[in-house]
């Protein structure tokens, strides 16, 4: 199994969409690539798609204490309802860990 960056990437890409809420598709797919994501060619639909959730993440840096920023988190953490897979991509590859099924679409990888 992979322990690697990617590990922490999710937390590295969630802090960019929340502090580019108006990103196009070709920034996005460039900040998704510079971490490896898995098929990061990212369509404006995805974009829009993306963005409520952009929205709500960008609602815990604002909170003003530290008790709503975790309360803020948590909620995002509930609506996720994350199950962690062990995937690989091909065979050649390592297994690591998937938070949504791999062929899930883009929002539903980020979110």
């Amino acid at each position: 199994m992979q322990f690697d960056t990617y590990t922490a990437a999710g937390a590295h890409i969630a802090c960019w969409m929340a502090n580019n809420p108006a990103a196009d598709p070709a920034a996005l797919g460039a900040v998704l690539a510079g971490y490896d994501v898995h098929e990061p060619i990212v369509t404006w639909r995805q974009v829009r798609a993306l963005e409520p959730w952009a929205g709500c993440l960008r609602t815990v840096f604002e909170a003003a204490t530290e008790a709503e920023r975790a309360q803020r988190a948590d909620a995002l953490l509930i609506a996720a309802d994350c199950r962690p897979r062990l995937v690989r991509h091909t065979d050649d590859l390592p297994f690591h860990l998937h938070y949504a099924p791999v062929r899930a679409g883009l929002a539903a990888r980020s979110t």
